[in-house]
């Protein structure tokens, strides 16, 4: 359907897994001719071929964050000023065979 269509990046690893299935039933090589990645850094990336490069968040840390983010905000529930909360995250992409 996307003849050009040269790289896919998935919002989970285990769409991304999926998505290599279906590319390949289109005869697609992968990663000549399309390049596949996720976000999770599941297990399963690294038993398909080829391996899935993702990108690995840290859920400890978003976890203390987004804890964080909702006692600040049962704070200032009561003040109509009350600040818009924003904030970026970390991740490392795990570069491995599908790129």
């Amino acid at each position: 359907a996307y003849p050009d269509l040269d790289g896919v990046m998935c919002a989970t690893d285990l769409i991304a897994l999926g998505a290599m299935s279906a590319l390949r039933s289109a005869g697609k090589r992968l990663p000549e001719d399309v390049s596949v990645a996720g976000i999770d850094d599941s297990w399963a990336g690294v038993h398909v071929s080829p391996k899935l490069t993702t990108a690995h968040f840290y859920y400890e840390d978003c976890g203390v964050e987004a804890a964080r983010l909702l006692l600040s905000m049962a704070q200032d529930k009561q003040r109509e000023d009350a600040p818009v909360h924003q904030t970026m995250l970390g991740y490392t992409v795990i570069h491995r065979e599908s790129i």
